[in-house]
């Protein structure tokens, strides 16, 4: 029940939805970044999502690396392959990690509970017409807030940090049958407008520990 009254304040002009498309998002904090967390059909990920260019092995040269941009890492034919592969042999049950992104927008959010924040911070808190403010409602409301993130498809600007080789794997199975475009998959966009941050946030992201071979033959 509690669920449903939230969703009953999604009552948006038609006028506010012209060219855009909604997606149901949780956004919280995670330390002093704004995260935007999702979950897309693979049709979704294919409409709203580029991914580096693919390359075979002889093509990958460290000189045609660009470190000046985020996105400096050329994804490789094979991964890009072994992961469609995995995919389509284990519709059932495959596990992907989520595609991790940045941006330095701030996007239109509608909340659920809406007219509540509205009724007590005031109509200069509303995240659809000023999604500046964002912060100080999730500093109000426990850091966290579940909604709708209403962005147009031209206009959501995001660069991948950790995911490119997923990406473009959803890219190719959707020339492969109907049947994958419906599977799902995890989306983390982080709202960051340092470059250095931004940088940085790459690192950290594709920076892991690695299992060890041994407990991975184990298993």
């Amino acid at each position: 029940m509690k669920t449903k009254k939230m969703h009953d304040g999604f009552n948006l002009k038609t006028a506010e939805m012209v060219g855009k498309t909604s997606i149901p998002t949780i956004v919280s904090k995670q330390g002093s970044r704004i995260v935007y967390q999702m979950n897309l059909m693979f049709r979704q990920i294919t409409n709203l999502f580029d991914h580096m260019p693919v390359k075979s092995k002889k093509d990958e040269t460290l000189g045609e690396i660009d470190l000046s941009v985020l996105r400096n890492r050329y994804v490789k034919a094979d991964k890009v392959e072994e992961l469609t592969e995995y995919v389509t042999e284990n519709v059932d049950s495959f596990i992907l990690p989520p595609i991790s992104a940045v941006t330095s927008t701030m996007y239109s959010f509608y909340p659920y509970n809406h007219a509540e924040i509205i009724e007590q911070m005031g109509v200069q808190y509303d995240l659809v017409q000023y999604p500046g403010r964002i912060i100080e409602v999730l500093d109000a409301y426990d850091g966290m807030l579940q909604g709708m993130l209403m962005v147009k498809e031209s206009e959501l600007n995001v660069e991948i940090m950790d995911g490119n080789h997923r990406c473009a794997a959803i890219h190719r199975l959707g020339t492969l049958g109907k049947e994958y475009k419906d599977l799902r998959i995890g989306v983390q966009i982080f709202y960051e407008n340092d470059i250095e941050r931004q940088r940085q946030a790459f690192v950290d992201l594709n920076t892991s520990t690695p299992i060890d071979k041994t407990l991975l033959t184990l298993f």
